[in-house]
């Protein structure tokens, strides 16, 4: 059994043992059975109990292994054109690369694809089109279509390459702290720190100011900035086998080790024979 998150991802091999887990669960948590059948559904990679009940093989051997229906969020097509993305990348089966050039060079080939999803630092996903040159010094400006951009500065990026799923494959780029600007009140310090992302407007001409000029129309011209100060940012196929997990991107890519992410992927993609 592999746990992530201190959550248990089993794989049971009937609806019987699936249930037993259930039991557990509605034992552990004082929550109704209906819903423990969910979530040890969920833990162990299905949408909900009626996908796990249309998709696991009977206690009885006689009787006929039902097949798992195909999950709507698995996109076979993007699918593919991440796991030809990461094959193009020169790699060990956990390369690391520290340069800033490098980095932005390997994510540009990676986002360049379409095909890939970045769970952020604390919370929330983006779907990024590429990573350019940031406006401040070794950062890299993350580019979404349209909205505020988005900086950060790369410290190091990992790439877990999965042989037997490149489709599940991941990048976890580790991120150096970024300073605060001057733009802000100091009692408002201590929210953004906390938070790990300050937001500014940023004119034409580079400068940084407090937001809440550009949201009042004293800045007609300037555009909203999020800069992530620090964290973690995982980036994956939009189709992976981790967006099947429940709290996908609250945060579990920085509490975990990547080698357990990448055995439960691994396992994951094996169990369900997905492309």
């Amino acid at each position: 059994m592999t746990t992530v998150s201190g959550g248990a991802f089993p794989a049971p091999t009937s609806l019987e043992s699936l249930k037993r887990h259930a039991k557990r669960i509605q034992r552990q948590t004082g929550i109704k059975y209906s819903m423990a059948l969910n979530r040890a559904a969920q833990q162990a990679g299905y949408a909900d109990f009626r996908s796990a009940r249309a998709g696991l093989a009977p206690a009885d051997p006689q009787q006929p292994r039902r097949q798992r229906p195909a999950d709507p969020r698995i996109d076979p097509e993007r699918r593919q054109a991440w796991a030809e993305a990461v094959r193009r990348i020169p790699r060990g089966r956990h390369a690391i690369w520290t340069e800033w050039f490098e980095i932005r060079r390997i994510l540009h080939e990676v986002l360049g694809s379409g095909a890939g999803v970045c769970m952020l630092p604390g919370m929330g996903h983006l779907y990024f089109k590429d990573a350019i040159e940031g406006i401040e010094p070794q950062t890299l400006n993350l580019v979404v279509d349209g909205g505020a951009m988005r900086i950060c500065r790369p410290r190091k990026l990992e790439m877990h390459y999965i042989p037997t799923s490149p489709a599940d494959s991941f990048f976890l780029m580790h991120l150096d702290t970024l300073p605060l600007t001057e733009v802000h009140d100091e009692e408002r310090h201590e929210f953004i720190l906390r938070r790990g992302q300050e937001e500014v407007a940023v004119t034409p001409d580079g400068a940084y100011h407090d937001r809440e000029l550009s949201d009042n129309g004293e800045l007609p011209d300037a555009r909203l900035m999020v800069r992530f100060l620090r964290g973690k940012m995982m980036f994956t196929s939009a189709s992976s086998l981790w967006r099947l997990f429940p709290g996908h991107d609250m945060g579990m890519h920085e509490r975990e080790d990547p080698r357990e992410i990448f055995r439960t992927l691994e396992q994951l993609a094996s169990r369900l024979q997905v492309d």
